[in-house]
């Protein structure tokens, strides 16, 4: 578990980077299902950094969704919006949030067995070009830089 990768952290806290995750619009939270074995896992990261418009660096944090059921929160099913049409099915939003309610789930979390997902660009390649080649995301929508990036790095290993 990469629960502090910062070794001036705490025991319960987290880097306040990581509190970007928790950026809201119109007092809404846009989370994503992850079972608890982690089988999507991969497949969700995909889909979600398929829309993005250049290769980067990702991260977020996982928590058990014990953490949703202790607070009064509002679930509202809503598809992603990714070229992954299965796991458009694993998105969610959290609505009608106030600070308190943003400052609780947050400290719920950190009280929680959360988790922090570290991906470097290397293993980004990979889940993409898996997704790619399992057709779970067409090649042909990713961004150009995206498609850049796939060939150069995995078509020369054959992996595309």
């Amino acid at each position: 578990m990469n629960r502090n990768p910062l070794p001036w952290i705490g025991q319960g806290d987290i880097a306040a980077d990581y509190l970007r995750d928790f950026h809201t619009k119109d007092n809404k939270l846009s989370l994503w299902k992850v079972e608890e074995d982690r089988s999507n896992l991969d497949r969700t990261i995909a889909a979600y950094v398929s829309m993005w418009s250049r290769p980067d660096n990702f991260s977020c944090l996982l928590f058990p969704t014990e953490v949703l059921d202790h607070l009064t929160l509002i679930r509202e099913p809503q598809p992603g919006n990714t070229q992954d049409e299965v796991a458009n099915f694993w998105h969610f939003n959290l609505v009608e949030l106030t600070g308190s309610k943003i400052v609780a789930l947050v400290r719920n979390i950190l009280d929680s067995e959360y988790d922090i997902v570290i991906r470097d660009i290397e293993e980004l390649s990979n889940s993409l070009a898996h997704s790619v080649q399992a057709e779970h995301i067409p090649f042909r929508k990713l961004s150009k830089p995206w498609q850049e990036h796939l060939n150069r790095r995995l078509g020369q290993q054959g992996l595309l």
